[in-house]
């Protein structure tokens, strides 16, 4: 089996959708239009990103995929649930 078709769920686990749904409303691709601002330079720069989210482990959780336009820098989070 593929790591892929272990961690990606085709939704989100029953028992805890409505906790995920802060989250789960992020589904899908963005395109971002992002300014970061450098206090060492005094200046801002802008880039265009792609921002995709998708239920994971079984649905228990949501992760998410950030690249850049070029392709050169990468970042990802992943958001679960916890009942306590």
């Amino acid at each position: 089996m593929s790591m892929q078709r272990n961690l990606v769920a085709d939704g989100p686990a029953p028992e805890i959708a409505p906790e995920l749904a802060v989250f789960g409303r992020f589904v899908g691709g963005w395109r971002v239009r992002n300014a970061l601002y450098s206090e060492a330079a005094q200046s801002w720069s802008e880039s265009e990103l792609v921002w995709t989210f998708d239920w994971i482990l079984g649905g228990r959780g949501i992760q998410d995929v950030l690249i850049d336009a070029e392709g050169s820098a990468w970042g990802t989070t992943v958001r679960t649930w916890d009942p306590r």
